[in-house]
């Protein structure tokens, strides 16, 4: 078992936890006919929500730094070595031995959708309590620090009960119906909650009869801002139909970009990326938002799960919205 050193940096100012992953994606030629061998194309990539979205930020100009559990194989250290070259900072990664790094397998359909992942999770399950308590003292300085709901949790509830009792706020990507679950009674910890229209009713109080189809984006982003008691910031991603985020002022719709699909892989990794990225510069929440589309649009139209020509400046021009230096405002 070792940690990786990473090159000198300057100090973080947000520190990214939870997947990483070797994404493995396979692009249907036909229709999908179940129980038998479909072909398709496949490609291989680096992955992980929490991977994603640290690779984003440092593509901005950001220096993460990175935690996750990852295999003492040559997956695990080409991930790293990828990562460290790209800008951000895995010193603190953790590399276990006689176990794979993570998988994670996306079947892709004609139009580019996602018609089922399947993730095995091999060394990320050491994502655990000790990991994080041991690595604390190097999150402890951040301003923000990003979570995603693979991991484990009893790693999750420790993470953003820690974070939120020292005042350093918390993003967090509820990645699926099932994980979700796992924010249930933590909202309150959660400056940041990014999430999408069937992830967050399972977040809310259970009502008789309760469906998505009751409630638009900004009635569940408003419902879960109030489940929080009115501390945080929420945002109900719907594709193509945009978002909605909400706060202690209302609920605002934010439209999605226009973009020509190549794959729709790490799209909300790339929004959320670029919406944290754009808080750390001083944005204020709906412009930070905006830049989030512009983002997921901007990666959408790549295949890569990560666009490796993201950049600040291409974010501000897809966006139409002025530098970084001209957007000071309220940061949430």
């Amino acid at each position: 078992m070792s940690r990786d050193q990473g090159h000198d940096a300057p100090p973080p100012r947000v520190a990214c936890v939870g997947a990483a992953a070797i994404d493995r994606k396979f692009r249907l030629l036909g229709p999908a006919i179940a129980g038998t061998s479909n072909p398709a194309t496949a490609s291989v990539a680096f992955g992980g929500v929490a991977r994603n979205v640290c690779e984003n930020l440092a593509r901005l100009g950001h220096a993460p730094l990175f935690f996750s559990a990852l295999g003492n194989d040559a997956a695990g250290h080409d991930l790293a070595r990828h990562l460290n070259a790209c800008g951000a900072v895995t010193a603190h990664l953790l590399h276990v031995d006689n176990t794979p790094t993570a998988e994670y397998v996306a079947i892709l359909d004609t139009a580019h959708n996602l018609q089922m992942g399947v993730f095995g999770a091999g060394a990320f399950d050491r994502l655990d309590r000790a990991y994080l308590q041991a690595s604390w003292p190097a999150m402890a300085d951040a301003s923000w620090i990003f979570a995603d709901c693979n991991t484990p949790p009893d790693a999750l509830a420790w993470l953003l009960t820690q974070a939120h009792g020292h005042g350093i706020r918390v993003a967090v990507d509820t990645v699926s119906v099932p994980k979700a679950r796992r924010l249930r009674g933590l909202l309150a910890c959660v400056a940041l909650l990014v999430t999408n229209r069937d992830e967050a009713l399972h977040l809310l109080p259970e009502g008789p009869g309760m469906t998505t189809a009751d409630m638009t984006t900004q009635d569940l982003a408003t419902a879960l801002v109030r489940a929080g008691a009115g501390a945080g910031t929420v945002i109900v991603t719907e594709g193509a139909a945009g978002l909605s985020v909400a706060d202690a002022r209302g609920a605002r719709a934010i439209p999605a970009h226009p973009a020509t699909v190549a794959d729709v892989t790490g799209a909300g990794d790339a929004l959320i990326g670029a919406t944290l990225g754009a808080l750390l510069d001083g944005a204020e929440i709906d412009t930070a938002c905006r830049l989030g589309a512009a983002a997921a649009a901007l990666t959408i139209e790549s295949r890569e799960s990560v666009r490796p020509d993201l950049s600040r400046a291409l974010v501000h021009a897809t966006a139409r919205l002025p530098s970084p230096g001209a957007i000071k405002g309220h940061v949430p």
